[in-house]
């Protein structure tokens, strides 16, 4: 199975670190982030008047899922469209993405939801429902996709199975491109039918960037905050056992990098279903120390105090908040801002000075440019092999024991941290 694409990421960029007015891709700044989540919300991109998300300075977003492109059923075959309208097709929101990258950020489009008729249920086979996908990658140069995949859908073999086959051909033909799964979850974790999916992508051989569980419309009333976390705890424990028993183990820091979470803020669909802001912060925190991958909203569209008891629950959070009081907490306390990760994780922008020589190495390398910092060797599955400390500003590191390959190189000064490929022959 192909490698993860954060670890090729480190591995195939300049090293990690950004200069300013250089545009990073989501793929480097993921890896500059990996052991921190990213902060995505769904935004509802039908709704009218459109939600702005060029508004960083009020919202202190950079990374949004859109959400849904779905079939357009006035038209025959797969044809993409935003929520089934057909008048919003590829020219819709574009002037509003166009203004986020101007800032540094960026965007997910996410496939399917709970409303209208998901491409991998009307397309004839998996080469037209590969097509219709790239309409929307190629119109928005996409870099990240996601895909909602709910109620009946979900349980639907054969939609599941074209969208396995078309995810592996855009993965063929866009190597870059990162693959989230969007599942419905309970507090004990995956539906038998969402645990299908991901085990139908893994058959494929889809390389899955996150599996992003829905922390939400559970049936009834409790703790939100305490059923989140306990439905990523189970998540975990079933990525852990399916890959496990597909003869593909995964160490358990990448089983949680590979977790992703969306509550709904606010009042659920469900009655007596409230997700709290206090709630908010049990869920970051606990991601935050589980180091998973994602941490998204449904909706940023939703994060405000309503007007009036009877606005739709689309509009609001049905609680007492502050404008965009939900993102602010989701965002506190170590999540990475896309738009400037290096303020974020104090890093430094300019890693030029560290240098690694010979590279490739035989028997050992030299490492120049940083002291008083630990450096860790990992294999591309993430495994450590090797840790060691720089006391000095030229360091001599024995790796006379490591087999020829390719390894993951992380260098950590508590100010600095570093990604390089190390190549190391024999």
């Amino acid at each position: 199975m192909k490698t993860i694409q954060l670890i090729l990421a480190m591995l195939f960029f300049a090293p990690v670190g950004f200069v300013s007015g250089q545009q990073a891709s989501y793929s480097e700044k993921r890896a500059l982030s990996a052991l921190h989540p990213l902060y995505t919300p769904y935004v509802d991109v039908t709704l009218w008047p459109p939600f702005d998300i060029s508004n960083v300075d009020a919202t202190g977003i950079c990374l949004y899922t859109l959400a849904f492109v779905v079939d357009n059923q006035n038209q025959e075959g797969a044809n993409p469209c935003w929520g089934g309208y057909a008048s919003l097709d590829t020219s819709w929101y574009q002037a509003e993405i166009a203004a986020l990258r101007a800032q540094e950020g960026e965007v997910i489009v996410s496939f399917g939801g709970a409303n209208g008729s998901p491409l991998a249920y009307v397309a004839a086979d998996a080469s037209e429902l590969r097509d219709a996908y790239k309409v929307i990658i190629d119109a928005y140069q996409l870099q990240n996709v996601d895909f909602d995949i709910e109620g009946m859908f979900a349980a639907h073999p054969e939609s599941v199975n074209r969208r396995s086959e078309a995810m592996k051909l855009l993965q063929d033909e866009y190597p870059d491109l990162q693959i989230s799964l969007t599942l419905p979850v309970m507090p004990y974790g995956l539906t038998p039918d969402g645990i299908n999916v991901i085990t139908s992508a893994v058959e494929h051989d889809i390389d899955i960037s996150v599996v992003n569980i829905m922390a939400m419309d559970y049936g009834g009333s409790g703790d939100m905050g305490s059923k989140a976390i306990a439905a990523m705890e189970h998540t975990f424990n079933q990525l852990k056992s399916l890959y496990e028993d597909a003869g593909m183990p995964k160490p358990d820091s990448l089983i949680w990098r590979m977790i992703g979470v969306t509550p709904m803020i606010g009042q659920n669909d469900v009655a007596g279903e409230i997700f709290y802001l206090d709630d908010a912060e049990e869920v970051r925190d606990f991601a935050l120390d589980k180091k998973i991958g994602r941490i998204a909203m449904w909706s940023a569209n939703r994060d405000k105090q309503c007007s009036s008891s009877s606005d739709p629950l689309y509009a609001c959070s049905h609680i007492e908040q502050d404008d965009f009081e939900f993102s602010y907490i989701f965002q506190q306390n170590g999540t990475v801002n896309y738009c400037n990760p290096n303020a974020t994780l104090n890093l430094q922008v300019d890693f030029s000075q560290i240098n690694i020589y010979p590279n490739p190495a035989a028997g050992y390398f030299t490492i120049s440019g940083v002291d008083n910092a630990i450096i860790t060797i990992a294999q591309l599955s993430g495994k450590p092999v090797k840790k060691a400390n720089l006391q000095n500003e030229s360091n001599k590191v024995d790796i006379s024991e490591l087999p020829a390959g390719i390894y993951l190189l992380t260098i950590n000064s508590g100010k600095v941290q570093a990604y390089r490929k190390l190549v190391v022959v024999k």
